[in-house]
């Protein structure tokens, strides 16, 4: 089923649909291919279908066609790996394949790990696209309920269109059974996308037959790279695992922010503002505050200085800039204006860590996991 052609052909394909039915489609196999010269012959002949129409009913009549738009891509790119057992998901060889596409027993981060993740339109409920980076898209033949080896598939090679869309459709869903900022994946026809023995395997590695979603049902999925600018994220620390959040919903100057708790709600919902300067902004989820590193950074929380972050500021200015870069395995660090970086031990804050790679060797860590909110 590999298409390697381009999104104008899927355009092409939705505008010739569009004027004279799909009924073609109902008869094909998930493995069929359109071929080019199907489609050179459809364009030679769609002046002509027109040119009829107008002398049939009269230009005044003709409503024009608007194909669909492609879906677009959020901001960088994310890894997705089985709650219980862990292990990415690899796209085995970067797509192409109807068996065995993906697996979970990869641990470091390389291109083959990476996915995009498309908006699929406006609807009651959010659908997304999944693709790798080397441009296949992921999906589910039947729109889910198989349980064998070939239950997800990596071999569309452009946008979905016309039979593949439900197909290629996925739901994410916060808050999975498991916790822990954890999400669910449905597939169209409201499946859960199972990862066969909590992950960790190379064959038959994920199922799309589940009606009920349990801990094999649960996916951490995590940011890399770009973090564009509105998107709300929860932040994790990598040493201890608890997320940060902003008590009260912001507005606070003592005890303003907490870093103690591995379960993710909406106090730990930080809207990232990209500033001009190419920091950000992280706004509360009040959504009129921001968090502010006292004095710009260069402070450790203690007994004589407990609230080194506040979030009572309405405007973002120096203190409240921070620069936030993946350090090239989808883990950022946090830098104050003043240069020192943002770090945990556990419930208490710094924000006086020079080099970030350093920050274990007393006591801290300064490295962080971004969720995003509203997949």
């Amino acid at each position: 089923m590999r298409h390697h052609r381009s999104s104008t052909l899927w355009v092409t394909s939705l505008f010739l649909m569009s004027l004279v039915g799909c009924a073609g489609d109902s008869t094909k196999s998930p493995s069929d291919t359109v071929t080019s010269s199907a489609v050179v012959q459809a364009d030679e002949g769609k002046d002509e279908v027109q040119e009829r129409a107008v002398s049939r009913m009269g230009a005044a009549t003709l409503k024009p066609i608007v194909p669909l738009s492609p879906p677009a891509s959020l901001p960088g790119e994310f890894i997705i790996t089985p709650a219980l057992h862990g292990g990415l998901f690899t796209a085995v060889d970067g797509g192409g394949r109807t068996v065995d596409a993906i697996t979970t027993v990869a641990q470091a981060v390389t291109p083959n790990q990476k996915f995009r993740i498309w908006t699929a339109g406006p609807s009651a409920i959010q659908y997304k696209y999944i693709s790798t980076l080397s441009g296949y898209f992921l999906m589910a033949p039947g729109g889910g309920g198989r349980a064998d080896s070939s239950a997800i598939v990596a071999d569309l090679h452009q946008y979905p269109y016309g039979q593949y869309i439900d197909m290629a459709k996925f739901r994410f869903v916060m808050n999975a059974p498991i916790g822990g900022g954890a999400f669910t994946i449905q597939t169209s026809n409201g499946d859960f996308v199972t990862a066969v023995g909590g992950g960790q395997r190379r064959t038959d590695v994920l199922h799309t037959d589940a009606k009920r979603a349990s801990t094999w049902e649960s996916f951490y999925v995590t940011k890399c790279g770009d973090l564009g600018s509105g998107f709300s994220y929860g932040i994790r620390n990598n040493g201890s695992g608890s997320f940060l959040s902003a008590q009260g919903g912001g507005g606070l100057t003592h005890a303003a922010m907490m870093a103690n708790s591995g379960a993710l709600s909406d106090l730990g919902r930080f809207t990232l503002i990209q500033q001009p300067d190419g920091s950000y902004a992280l706004r509360t989820t009040n959504g009129r505050n921001f968090v502010t590193a006292v004095n710009g950074g260069g402070l450790v929380q203690g007994s004589t200085t407990p609230d080194i972050l506040q979030t009572d500021r309405t405007q973002a200015q120096a203190w409240e800039k921070f620069r936030i870069v993946d350090g090239g395995s989808c883990n950022y660090t946090i830098q104050t204006v003043s240069g020192y970086y943002l770090a945990t031990n556990g419930p208490n804050f710094s924000t006086d860590i020079s080099d970030p790679n350093r920050a274990p060797s007393v006591g801290y860590n300064a490295t962080f996991n971004l969720v995003m909110f509203d997949l």
